[in-house]
Formats: structure tokens, sequence, C-alpha cells
């Protein structure tokens, strides 16, 4: 067994933070802490010919590539392979989601907020000889002691400038409730807020696993399949059945992620921890994925598809009864 030590990024905190790392430091609680400390492991999936390791950094917004030959840190050309995933802009079509549980209906909307992906699980997978991986974009925010990063809109002091429709939008019904980070978004550095992060995407993206860049996102169609699939209970919870209860934060809750190869297509399946079940996406063409199916069995809060998270598809030679089914953990 090999421990691989982060310690060699500390000495290159400035740099990785202005690269769009989300290492935490000026204006936060957590401002003395290196690198290696901030850095929190989520997630790993290993390249096929098990030459990389891809390490999801949910906190810190970003994946981290591990050789595993060299037994460390990989390099992109000579700097440390750690990637960034920037943020999603909400405000584009497509991009749209329903941000509060006390709004009469789940509609999808575009918003001036911005997303960090700080996605949970992921997977890998091989088309037209590249290679990509697959992250389930849950959300989380930093829990450290007494130090918590989450808060709510209407918490935020926002810039009257960039939102001269703060009395709106910080009604409840509005965004007042949506929860979000308390310590990004102050991009001048004046003490208060000239944009609104969320952490989490509420959907899957596929990377190209050789530089970290953006090759497609399902923007909304993870939130927007659960609202017409079950519509009574969209954006729901594993412990509340109450309709739209999870609207607030983070929606349907992407958390797993596996892929496979079926009849020479290949497949994500996505875990919905929140709302239940799993959604299926035909990625074979990663620029133009399509959607197969989403299926939710949960009663209530009692069984079934209750809460997923870890999610594992099994290869027929591999499966008892030479079936190739999906497993996920709750």
């Amino acid at each position: 067994m090999k421990t691989i030590n982060l310690t060699a990024l500390n000495a290159s905190k400035n740099t990785l933070r202005t690269a769009g790392i989300r290492i935490f430091g000026s204006g936060t609680p957590l401002d003395t802490v290196t690198v290696a400390q901030d850095l929190e492991p989520e997630y790993v999936v290993f390249s096929p010919d098990s030459r990389f390791l891809y390490v999801t950094m949910q906190e810190n917004n970003a994946i981290l590539t591990i050789d595993v030959r060299q037994k460390d840190i990989a390099l992109n050309g000579t700097l440390p392979a750690i990637f960034p995933l920037g943020l999603k802009d909400l405000t584009t079509v497509g991009n749209g989601f329903d941000a509060s549980d006390r709004s009469p209906a789940a509609s999808l909307a575009n918003w001036r907020v911005k997303a960090a992906y700080s996605p949970d699980a992921i997977a890998f997978f091989n088309a037209a000889q590249r290679n990509y991986l697959v992250t389930a974009n849950e959300g989380d925010y930093r829990e450290y002691g007494n130090i918590l990063e989450e808060t709510t809109v209407s918490s935020l002091r926002l810039d009257r400038a960039k939102f001269p429709d703060s009395t709106f939008i910080l009604r409840e019904e509005a965004l007042g409730r949506l929860a979000v980070s308390k310590f990004t978004g102050d991009t001048d550095g004046d003490g208060d807020n000239d944009e609104i992060h969320v952490n989490g995407a509420r959907s899957f993206t596929i990377w190209d696993a050789s530089n970290g860049n953006l090759v497609w996102d399902s923007g909304d169609w993870l939130e927007r399949i659960t609202r017409d699939s079950i519509y009574f209970n969209a954006n729901n919870s594993n412990t509340n059945i109450a309709r739209k209860n999870r609207s607030d934060n983070k929606g349907p809750e992407p958390e797993g992620v596996a892929t496979a190869v079926l009849n020479g297509r290949t497949y994500a399946f996505v875990s919905l921890e929140r709302v239940g079940g799993v959604a299926a996406f035909n990625v074979t063409n990663p620029q133009n994925p399509t959607f197969a199916t989403y299926t939710n069995n949960r009663r209530g809060v009692a069984t079934d598809d209750l809460g997923p998270e870890g999610i594992l598809f099994i290869n027929a030679a591999d499966s008892p009864d030479n079936k190739k089914p999906i497993t996920i953990g709750k």
C-alpha cells in the first residue's frame, strides 16, 4: 500500500487559488491551513489500464490526477495535474433550476447564480480513442468544527449595483432561502457579494481526462426529468416526502455515477440521492449525450430506491445469473 502525500502542493497555494481551485484562505477562518490540509479527496476512479487514478476534490471543486506508476501526483506539462472545474452559469438557457421550497410551482428558471460543480462520484469511459471522466455534481459545503460555509441568500449582503432587484431576490419564494456559500462571491473584496455561488450543479458532467476541460454538462436535465416523471414528488428528500422541500438546497442531488458498454453503446448511470432513482444516458458521443430512461421505485420514506448513493455496474461474467445489473448502495 502506498499513501500519496499532497504536501508537495503546499508551495503552490496562491497559484492554485488563482487558477480556480477552492483553497480556502484570505477572508475565511481557514486562512492558515496548508493546501494538503485544505484538499478533501472524495471519490476515485482508475483508468482501465490502472496507469492513472482520478480523484474528485468535492469542496475544492477540482479533480486531481495520480500517476500510479510514479506513485505521485501526475504532471500536466510541468505543473501538477489538478484541474479546477470552474463555475456553471445558471443564467444560461438550459441551466435553470427550482430555487425555492416556498414557491408554488416546480418551475425551472434562470437566476443570477453561479454553481461550483463540486462533484462527488466519478467514472471513466473511452470514446473514439479519447479518455473521458464523468462526475455526479452533488455539491457540498465546508464544515470544520464551528466553521460552516453554508448560509442562505437572505443572509448575504448583496452589492446593490450588481443586484438592483435585491428586494425581490431576497424573498423566500425567490432566492431568499437558497443554500449558498458565504466564503465566495465577493469578487472585488469590498465586503459584499457581487456574485451568488452555490455548491453543486444539479447535473452530471463529462470532462476530458487529459486536461480537465469541460466537454458536456447535463444542464437542468436531471431536475427536469425527475419533475416531469414524478411531478408530485419533485425535489423531495429521501427523509421527507414533501414536494419541493429540497428545491432550495441542491435539488435532486446527483451523488453516484457508473459507466457501462451495452450493445456497443456507452451509458452513464446517475443515482439521485434525495429524490431517488437512477437516470441513464447514452454517452457514446460525449459531445451530444441522449437521455435513455429514468426509474424510481421508492416508496415514500420507507424502502426501495431511497437515498441511493454508490452505484455499480456488474458485467455478465461477474454476475451469478449472467445478467448485467446495476446495484446501488444507500
